[in-house]
C-alpha cells in the first residue's frame, strides 16, 4: 500500500514524561511519544486506497517522536507492536501487537460480502493466559467505526473472531463445559462476559494439567 505523508510543523523534542515504546522486528525497544491527535501536531497522512480514518490511529497506524527531532509512520508490518501509557476515546493504554487477520470487504451496503483478504493491524491486548489471549482493534466499516473482538489459543496461531453464541461455540469446542446450552443461552455480546468466558476458559483448561 502507498503512504504519502506531509509533515507540516517542524517536529518538537520529545517530552521527557514519554513512557511510550515501540518493539521492533529484531526485539529491540525503542522509547519514543506516540501521537494521539498527530493531526493536531502538524502531521497529515493520506493513504491510498482512500481507506484512512484517523479515529484509526493506533490501530491501523501510529505516529511516533523520537528524541532526535524525528517523526515516523508505522504499519503493522513494520514492527512487532507498541506500548502506549495514555487513554483516549478511540487509543486506550496497554499493548498492541501486530497481528494478520482475514477482513472482510463489503459492497455499499453491509452484509454483502465481495472477499476477505489479509490485513495487518495493531491489537490491543486485553488479556493474557498460558492458554489463551483476548485481544480488540477498531475497525471502519461503511463510515462507522466498532470494536471488534480476537482471540489467539496457545495451540492456534490463528485469530477466532468472537462475537455470539456460534462462536462459543466454535472456539471453545475444547471445552464442554462452556458450550453447553444452559451455559451459554443468556450470552450477550459485553465486554465484562467476552473477558469472563476466556478467564474461565483459563481456569478449565489449567485444572486439565
Amino acid at each position: 500500500m502507498k503512504w504519502i505523508v506531509f509533515v507540516i510543523l517542524s517536529c518538537s523534542a520529545i517530552n521527557s514524561w514519554s513512557q511510550d515504546k515501540i518493539i521492533m522486528l529484531t526485539g529491540d525497544t525503542v522509547n519514543c511519544r506516540i501521537s494521539i491527535h498527530p493531526w493536531k501536531e502538524g502531521v497529515r497522512i493520506e493513504k491510498v486506497p482512500w481507506r484512512l480514518d484517523r479515529r484509526l490511529n493506533g490501530y491501523a497506524f501510529i505516529v511516533a517522536f523520537f528524541n532526535n527531532d524525528s517523526v515516523r509512520i508505522l504499519r503493522p508490518e513494520q514492527i512487532k507492536g507498541f506500548y502506549s501509557h495514555r487513554h483516549t476515546r478511540y487509543l486506550s493504554e496497554g499493548y498492541y501487537e501486530s497481528l494478520s487477520y482475514y477482513r472482510r470487504i463489503n459492497l455499499l451496503f453491509k452484509g454483502n460480502v465481495i472477499s476477505e483478504k489479509s490485513e495487518n493491524m495493531f491489537f490491543r491486548r486485553i488479556y493474557q493466559s498460558n492458554q489463551i489471549s483476548l485481544y480488540n482493534i477498531l475497525e471502519e466499516d461503511m463510515g462507522d467505526v466498532t470494536v471488534m473482538y480476537f482471540v489467539k489459543k496457545k495451540d492456534n496461531e490463528k485469530l477466532h473472531y468472537f462475537y455470539n453464541k456460534s462462536d462459543i461455540e466454535s472456539i471453545f469446542s475444547d471445552t464442554p463445559e462452556l458450550t453447553n446450552k444452559n451455559e451459554i443461552k443468556n450470552y450477550k455480546h459485553r465486554f465484562k462476559n467476552i473477558v469472563a468466558i476466556v478467564q474461565k476458559y483459563t481456569r478449565l483448561k489449567e485444572l486439565l494439567k
